[in-house]
Parts: structure tokens; sequence; C-alpha cells
């Protein structure tokens, strides 16, 4: 069988017009799937096949001799060492053209394989959570200049410092522009080396999260970037503090730089402080966790009204009513379209003031999940909801009841919303009745009511609008036969995913 259907391959691979994707599902159960196109071939293997020598063979052959590039897909593939050699030989004797290769690898499978990927040009190459250690760093360091990769996922290698600095060296002299190394350990050392070599590189994204790096290696990175051509930085979950906040308000100062992740660091309400007075193109910046309070959100007001910031997460810090206040005031001024304030101590007393500027507000997409707004907050939002440009609105966990559903279900009517999160809330059938009821002349394609307390009867009168949605889920209810029956019939919904 498996013969037979490396053997077709070529002959499929001829019909196919430009662009023109098929999936071919063999009556083959070893087989989860084999997608081909005009520009090459993506493979996804099921665990339990092995790789035939000719099946390899022949679907590498078809790719060298395609007028253009090919993904290689097969990161949830185990390889043994005899499949390695059969993928190792095959890639010798082929010239093949990747635009993205994906394994999943060990170190010493990484070093068998390393010579034959650095003989095929490839653009973008995924070994995370290979664990190829400092080792494999040299190794990856030469094939960064012979293949001329352009982009590099090295997640979760722990390369350390060792290996962060043999990478800098290669860098600097590759045409590198997207670099992952979150999860190595590189610490500050391993920081300290990337900052020398990123303003001479054409790195445009660099992802550093995850790997001890403390405010000496940020201070570093932040002088480094202020004159790269880096575009993302992302610094999540490091030992970043107010001190190294400091230093990175230079970073700010780049007129590259778009999007930038400091969540989950110890910067703290003085860190945000050193934002206050910068200037920058910034369009998309996270901080979530960091401790800013309502006396950091002040700071921050004044740094995001002069920001062309689009994207604003601050989500976990702590912020509560006074934080919401500041923001409803400052929010009207700015490009602002995601805003994301989850878990922050938020109460309905913060709605009202965050309720009267909504209308005045480009926002797009509010999430207030995991809050304390209960019914009466939902009360006020709902009343305002048609004014606004809100389209999708999170209001997972926070205490909402049928009363507060059925009140929102009317604010849902002629609003612009298409997205509705009421996830891990306490809304029983007659909330859902009520929502039920209005999504018919509202504009919602998806609706989250897991963990609620719907029962048969909402069940149903939901079941009954959703050939109107696009996505329904429904679980962790308390929905009996009667429910689930009426719920099983719209599975065959077209365009519609259910679960419940």
């Amino acid at each position: 069988m498996l013969d037979q259907i490396g053997a077709s391959i070529e002959k499929i691979f001829s019909y196919l017009e430009f662009e023109e994707i098929f999936e071919l599902k063999y009556l083959c159960k070893s087989y989860k799937s084999l997608l081909y196109n005009s520009a090459g071939i993506i493979t996804r293997l099921h665990s339990a096949v092995k790789l035939d020598q000719v099946l390899v063979a022949k679907l590498l052959k078809t790719v060298a001799k395609g007028k253009g590039i090919a993904r290689l897909n097969l990161n949830e593939y185990d390889l043994s060492s005899q499949e390695l050699l059969v993928l190792s030989n095959t890639l010798k004797s082929t010239h093949c053209k990747f635009d993205l290769v994906k394994l999943k690898l060990t170190k010493d499978s990484f070093l068998q394989l390393a010579d034959e990927l650095s003989l095929c040009c490839i653009k973008s190459l995924d070994i995370q959570k290979s664990y190829i250690f400092k080792d494999g760093a040299p190794v990856l360091a030469k094939m960064l200049l012979s293949c001329q990769l352009l982009s590099l996922n090295l997640e979760s290698n722990l390369i350390s410092s060792q290996g962060a600095a043999l990478l800098a060296k290669a860098i600097e002299h590759s045409n590198l522009q997207s670099l992952n190394l979150n999860e190595n350990k590189i610490g500050d050392e391993g920081a300290t080396a990337l900052a020398k070599v990123i303003p001479n590189s054409k790195l445009k994204s660099l992802i550093l999260s995850r790997n001890e790096i403390g405010d000496t290696g940020l201070t570093e990175l932040s002088c480094a970037v202020s004159v790269s051509k880096l575009q993302v930085l992302n610094l999540f979950t490091n030992e970043i503090t107010a001190e190294g906040a400091k230093a990175l308000s230079k970073a700010l100062l780049s007129k590259n730089l778009l999007k930038l992740d400091i969540g989950d660091n110890c910067i703290g309400k003085e860190g945000i402080k050193h934002f206050s007075s910068a200037s920058s193109n910034l369009t998309t910046i996270n901080l979530t966790n960091n401790n800013i309070q309502a006396q950091g959100v002040l700071y921050l007001s004044q740094f995001i009204a002069n920001s062309l910031i689009q994207s604003f997460k601050a989500n976990q810090n702590s912020i509560g009513d006074g934080g919401v206040e500041i923001l409803a005031s400052v929010l009207p001024k700015t490009p602002i379209k995601n805003l994301y304030l989850s878990n922050n101590l938020i109460s309905h007393k913060a709605i009202q003031p965050l309720a009267k500027n909504l209308p005045l507000m480009s926002i797009l997409k509010l999430d207030l999940s995991y809050n304390q707004i209960g019914n009466q907050g939902i009360k006020i939002l709902a009343s305002v909801l048609k004014l606004t440009t809100v389209e999708h609105l999170i209001l997972e966990n926070n205490d909402i009841g049928d009363e507060g559903a059925s009140v929102l279900a009317l604010g849902i009517r002629n609003s612009r919303l298409n997205c509705l999160n009421l996830g891990s809330n306490h809304i029983g059938d007659k909330g859902a009745i009520a929502l039920a009821s209005n999504i018919k002349e509202s504009s919602i394609l998806s609706i989250f009511l897991h963990y609620n307390l719907i029962r048969d009867d909402g069940a149903v009168a939901i079941a009954k609008v959703a050939y109107k949605l696009k996505f329904l889920n429904l679980t962790l209810n308390l929905i009996g036969n009667c429910g689930e029956a009426m719920l099983s019939r719209q599975r065959k919904t077209p365009n519609l995913k259910l679960v419940f």
C-alpha cells in the first residue's frame, strides 16, 4: 500500500493547478493526511507509520522537480534511527527547496541530519523542543550561513548563554530575520552576546521569553534595539524590574519597534513611570502581570495618549476601579482597538465611567474576564453596546446570572458584536433562553456559554438558533438527554463548530 501511494505522487502532482490544494485521504488508516499543491508538499504522518524508503524518496524527488517551494512538516512524528537514515539519505540525494521544515528531533538526530539540511535551501527551520543544548549550537551557527535561513525556531532547546553566544556570531553575517529562543536559559550573558550583533543584523523579530534575563541583559538589549531593524521584541517571563524598565525606555525610541511583550515580569508602578514621557511607534504592547496598580495606570495613560498603540494588554495588574476610571478618560484620544483588562479586581463601579466613554473609543475587542462586574455592571454595559464599535466581548467569570444575561441579550440587538464569551458564570435556562431569542436579531456568530448552569430548556432554545452561528460552546453545563439530542442534530449544520 505504501509503495502504491508513493508511486502515485508524481502523477497526482502533474494534474494540479497553481496554488490549488488537494487533501488526499487514503483508505490506509496509517495515514492521517497528505496535502499536495503545485508549490510543493505538506506531509502529516500518523505516528504509527514507518517511513518507507521508496515513499520518502518519491515525496522529496517530487518536491525537487516542482516549480515552487515545499513544506515538510513532521513535527508530530518521532523518527526512529532507521527512519532518520532514510530521511537523511533522501535529502542528500535531492536538492530540495523548502519554505518550511518542521521536525521533532533529539540532540543526536539533529546532529545526524544537520549536514543534509545544510545542503537544502531552507527559508524557515522549526526544531522546537528538540533539546539540542549547547552542543548543537555550533552546528546551527554553521547552518545559518550555509542554508541562508530567514526564520529559525529554537523554542525549548536549552542552548544556554554559550549557545546564544555562538549563534550571535553567525547571526551578524546571516540573512536571519526571525529568531525564537523562548525557554533556552540564555540569561544576561546570552542576551548581552545577542545585543552586540543586533544593530548590524537583519533581525526583525526576536523572541526571548522565559530566559532568566535580568536588568543587566535588558540594558544591553535596549541600547541595541534602539538602533536596530527589530520590529518585534518578546521578553515575556524574565526577571525584569523597575531598573530594567528604565533601560527599556531607550528601546522605545526605535522607529522600527512595533510590538513589545514584557508581560509577567516585576516592573511595578515605579518601572512604568519611566514610560510616561517616552515616545514610540509601538502598535502592540503586553504588560500582563507586572503589578502596575492604579498608580501605574496614571503613568501609563500619559504614555498611551502620545502613542500609536492599537493593542493594549494589561491583564492581572490589580489596577482596580481607579485604574479603569483613569484609562476610560484617556482611551477616547487613542487608536486602541484591542483592550485586555482581565483579572484586575474590577467591580461594577468601574463600568459606569468605562461605559460613558466607550462610544467615543475605537475598541473592537474588549476583555473584562475574571473580574467582579456582576449583574449590576452588565446592565450598565449592555445599555451602551449598540453605540459602540465593540465586535468581540469577553465577560468570562464575572459573577453574571440570569438577570445579567437577560439584560445583555437585549443589548446585543443592533450592536456590532459577533463574538460573545459568557463562560464560567451562573447563567441558567432563563438567561440562555433570553440570549437565544435575541441572537436572531443580532450579528453574533460565536458564543461561549461553557461552565454555566444551563439545563435542557436553555440548551434546546440555543440549539434552535444554532444555524445562525459558526461556533457554539456549551461544555460543562447541566444539559440532560433532551438537550443533548437537540444539540446533536445541529452538528450537521454547515459551517458550525459545536461543542457541548
